[in-house]
């Protein structure tokens, strides 16, 4: 077992997210101790969803791999407690994650939508009104299908 930080485990998912192919189907993480579990850390910039109803021991995440290509394991799920994190990699079309990887999916999807509408506002301020409206419609339309898919998680 490691002894990370939150940050080690940050960089850790980044990699996972990121890198080329499967890498592993299993990892645990042991935390330094004292440790405070800082989920906002460990989450930075990525795509996770979180389970309403914690296990008695375990806050349950899931993370979308940005990185799909040549993978086929490309949902995370992450069981977090106070002294450590595990790490399942999951295939969505042959694990009982579809639900979860559609979720993640429609989130990333939001975000990046989102996102355009910011930058839209910020650099073309009164330009472009139509595509902003198109892109504000996408946003609904997202929002929509999350509501009726979602009924566990908050993102």
């Amino acid at each position: 077992m490691t002894n990370f930080n939150c940050r080690d485990v940050n960089k850790f998912l980044h990699y996972w997210s990121d890198c080329d192919e499967d890498m592993m189907k299993f990892i645990e993480f042991g935390l330094k101790q004292g440790v405070e579990t800082n989920k906002q850390e460990i989450f930075k910039s990525l795509t996770v969803i979180s389970q309403h109803r914690p296990t008695y021991f375990y806050d349950i995440f899931y993370v979308k791999a940005r990185n799909m290509e040549n993978r086929k394991f490309v949902v995370g799920k992450l069981l977090i407690s106070t002294t450590e994190i595990k790490l399942s990699a999951c295939d969505p079309f042959n694990e009982d994650v579809s639900n979860e990887y559609s979720i993640l999916e429609l989130v990333h999807q939001k975000r990046d939508c989102e996102e355009k509408i910011r930058k839209m506002e910020k650099e073309f301020q009164g330009y472009r009104d139509a595509e902003k409206r198109n892109l504000q419609l996408e946003l609904e339309e997202l929002e929509t299908k999350l509501s009726a898919l979602n009924h566990n998680y908050t993102f």
